[in-house]
């Protein structure tokens, strides 16, 4: 590694500690799942944040598949190209983010190489989303990282705001009336924020569907995440203003789901849609079901669509916890 690149490694190691997480270098990647062989990639930084022994607790209670880095959660995924990488090797980079489970990745390239490394980053991003999903994955020039490094961040987390509680959807039955107020408590009692009726934040204006989820347990964010991305963007214009959808969503920066549920008693088409708003809508996602017809019916769809969408944190199970 090059001393620029290493130099540039330690900044991104700075930012991440100013905003109050754990940052780390040259960290393994652990896979979703351990019932086969899987190659294990190497990110160059990770922001991480470690939870406490109450919501290691919750988690494990519930079942949930939320990625993990000794104990602490994955929040920003960093790859650093230093030379002139080819998009093949960029492909993985992007993929390598992806697979660590974290909300949101950091692509630095070196802009100076002398075939546009920055515009095929920007390029190689859309596409990934386009032919596999969206992903919160922002490509900027490297050479902006001592300037970001001096940046003043506020790493200070601001109290949620109540919203009103919505009306369950469809698929539940009168058995969610006990398991809800079950699950909040287990989330509040570990410390998460609990969001029933959650609707992820999507960009403006957008045409996207909005689904909703019966619960979520949300951690908020340090004020100063956003402020970063803004100022990445500031510094490169286009950044939130893709052709196609801003590489990060900024109202994503404020608040993440870390466990999303769906309660559901349907044991026919509609429950199977809640499988794949949790593979959507959360760092992992637990379907609920409500009798043992809904639970099997939900586990052979599951299997079903695995191959097909990003459901290898998703998680079928009873209300038995």
């Amino acid at each position: 590694m090059n001393p620029e690149t290493s130099a540039n490694h330690a900044h991104a190691v700075n930012i991440g500690t100013k905003l109050g997480f754990r940052a780390s270098r040259e960290v393994k990647i652990r896979p979703a799942r351990t019932d086969t062989k899987h190659y294990g990639p190497v990110l160059d930084v990770l922001w991480s944040l470690p939870l406490t022994s109450a919501q290691l607790k919750a988690i494990a209670a519930v079942g949930a598949l939320v990625p993990m880095f000794d104990e602490a959660l994955p929040i920003a995924a960093w790859e650093i190209e230093g030379t002139d990488a080819s998009t093949k090797g960029m492909q993985a980079d992007a993929a390598n983010i992806r697979a660590s489970g974290a909300p949101f990745g950091f692509l630095a390239v070196n802009s100076g190489s002398r075939d546009n490394l920055l515009e095929r980053a920007q390029r190689l991003a859309r596409t990934q989303a386009a032919f596999f999903g969206e992903q919160s994955l922002l490509p900027f020039a490297m050479e902006l990282l001592p300037e970001l490094a001096q940046l003043e961040l506020d790493a200070s987390v601001e109290p949620l705001v109540p919203k009103a509680v919505t009306k369950p959807g469809g698929g539940e039955g009168k058995w969610a009336a006990s398991v809800r107020p079950r699950l909040e408590q287990l989330g509040k009692d570990a410390g998460f924020h609990v969001r029933e009726s959650y609707v992820a934040p999507s960009p403006k204006n957008s045409d996207r569907t909005k689904s909703q989820i019966d619960m979520a347990w949300t951690l908020r964010m340090p004020g100063g995440l956003r402020d970063f991305v803004e100022a990445v963007a500031n510094r490169e214009p286009g950044a939130l203003a893709a052709k196609t959808a801003p590489f990060i969503d900024l109202e994503k920066c404020d608040e993440i789901v870390v466990v999303a549920f769906e309660l559901e008693n349907d044991a026919k088409k509609h429950g199977y849609g809640g499988l794949l708003n949790l593979s959507s809508h959360g760092m992992a996602g637990v379907f609920v079901a409500g009798n043992a017809e809904a639970e099997a019916a939900a586990k052979a769809a599951l299997a079903t669509y695995s191959p097909f969408f990003p459901l290898s944190r998703v998680t079928v199970r009873s209300e038995d916890f």
